[in-house]
């Protein structure tokens, strides 16, 4: 798994403030075309906290589950 690329993406996705928008996130996996379900899934998954924001550590952490999928 790349931590580099999970940076990148991250900083993509990151609006300045540290943590992508869950809301946010999952509007952009919708217009990706993943399912409903499978999106809500990820978000809950991701946000682990469950503050609605999904920081650089849960982000890498989601991306590495991922990855072993």
């Amino acid at each position: 798994f790349d931590q580099t690329c999970a940076h990148k993406i991250f900083k993509l996705l990151d609006s300045g403030k540290g943590w992508i928008d869950q809301v946010k996130t999952m509007e952009i996996m919708k217009k990706m075309g993943l399912k409903e379900s499978l999106v809500k899934e990820i978000a809950i998954d991701a946000d682990v906290n469950m503050d609605g924001h999904i920081t650089m550590q849960e982000f890498s952490l989601l991306l590495a589950k991922a990855h072993l999928l």
